[in-house]
């Protein structure tokens, strides 16, 4: 694992209900390093929160220290009202994966 959930939290308002979801919630559903051209690679993560009735995900890349986060995806109608979820990268060697 080349990438860490560390904190934070969103809020989303659902139907009828507003809940808060902790970064600890979310599970890694699927890690691993991706070639992308040139020799390079990066690792990349994906996130999940399974939920009643909802699932809320959302992918992570690490490409030599230099982590992003992509836009959350949603298996319903939710609206998140706050994020300030973070992911940190941790130190690799590539030459350790290759």
């Amino acid at each position: 694992m080349l990438t860490r959930l560390c904190t934070g939290k969103i809020k989303v308002d659902g139907q009828e209900e507003e809940i808060v979801i902790a970064a600890s919630d979310f599970s890694l559903e699927e890690g691993d390093m991706r070639h992308i051209g040139d020799g390079d690679y990066q690792y990349e993560a994906l996130y999940i929160y399974h939920g009643n009735d909802a699932e809320i995900s959302f992918q992570a890349t690490n490409f030599k220290g230099d982590v992003s986060m992509y836009p959350y995806s949603t298996s319903r109608d939710i609206e998140i009202h706050e994020d300030n979820l973070s992911v940190e990268g941790l130190d690799y060697e590539e030459d350790d994966y290759f």
